[in-house]
């Protein structure tokens, strides 16, 4: 390679550095332009358990079903760091929110890159993300949803960004992720069928024996995510100031566990009629979610 292809290539690297680093500052500058600084008294949808989350957060608490240990204890390990700085304690939550969603738009940026899309169209595409509504609100809010979405963007960051790793070496460390992931907020389940899809390829190459026997050592990889769930038990015996429940009895943290008072939220539709309404709210919701700004990025 010739000395000025290694100073071209040196240069482009800078600027495609600069861009991603302008793109990540903007973003948080949105961010914190609307993040929320006053204890919550919403009753917005979006809000409901904001105020919950901003207390357990700051005075080593739990949460409301199915607990979420460990963003509580993630949580209350960071906020301390901004109210050093002056930030209040509602705002210092909010912050670590914001942090998880920068770090998740960084690992889509870089998916992006790796897929081969264009620098432009990368850089539109994360700011198109960043500004959905769904995004945006989780992003300045004491929420637990960012955390997911790192969580999620992680996964698929070992399954493409590492893919000249060892196949082992990553399903070890999807199972890691997907342990905390799933035990942290259910939904992420979902996300297995893709995952196996994406690594059919290399499972097949691998052989089915080996490819079985590493996917049941991720599994047990796996169930380190419910650790975090020891937080619950311990803090309600230490009698802490906040704690959601009685998940100091075994019939009260399983309850906590399995989300049991929210069974009723999760009913399968009673009529046709209820059917296609789900379907067009379902279909309907990635366009409604789309804020102009966004849209316009």
């Amino acid at each position: 390679m010739s000395e000025q292809t290694v100073v071209t290539t040196s240069g482009q690297q800078r600027v495609r550095r600069a861009a991603w680093g302008a793109l990540l500052a903007v973003i948080v500058l949105i961010y914190l332009s609307s993040l929320q600084t006053i204890p919550n008294g919403s009753s917005d949808p979006y809000m409901i358990d904001v105020g919950e989350t901003q207390i357990a957060l700051n005075i080593w608490g739990t949460l409301h079903a199915t607990g979420y240990p460990l963003y509580t204890i993630l949580g209350n390990l960071f906020t301390p760091l901004p109210r050093l700085w002056g930030a209040n304690p509602a705002a210092a939550v909010a912050l670590f929110s914001a942090l998880w969603t920068v770090l998740a738009l960084s690992l889509f940026g870089a998916l992006l890159r790796r897929w081969g899309v264009p620098l432009p169209l990368a850089l539109a595409g994360v700011l198109l993300l960043a500004l959905t509504r769904s995004i945006w609100v989780h992003s300045v809010v004491a929420e637990v949803y960012s955390l997911s979405l790192a969580l999620l963007m992680g996964m698929w960051w070992v399954v493409y960004g590492l893919a000249q790793r060892p196949l082992r070496h990553r399903l070890l460390l999807l199972g890691l992720l997907g342990g905390l992931g799933v035990f942290h907020h259910r939904t992420l389940i979902l996300l297995a069928p893709g995952l196996l899809l994406a690594l059919w390829p290399d499972l097949r190459a691998a052989g089915w024996k080996r490819s079985l026997n590493w996917l049941f050592q991720a599994g047990l990889v796996g169930l380190l995510g419910f650790l975090p769930y020891l937080y619950l038990p311990l803090r309600a015996n230490a009698q802490a100031a906040w704690v959601y429940g009685e998940v100091g009895t075994w019939d009260g943290f399983w309850f906590q566990f399995w989300g049991r008072e929210a069974d009723h939220l999760v009913t399968a539709p009673t009529s046709a009629a209820a059917w296609q309404a789900n379907l067009s709210g379902t279909l309907g919701t990635p366009a409604a979610r789309v804020h102009p700004a966004g849209g316009a990025g």
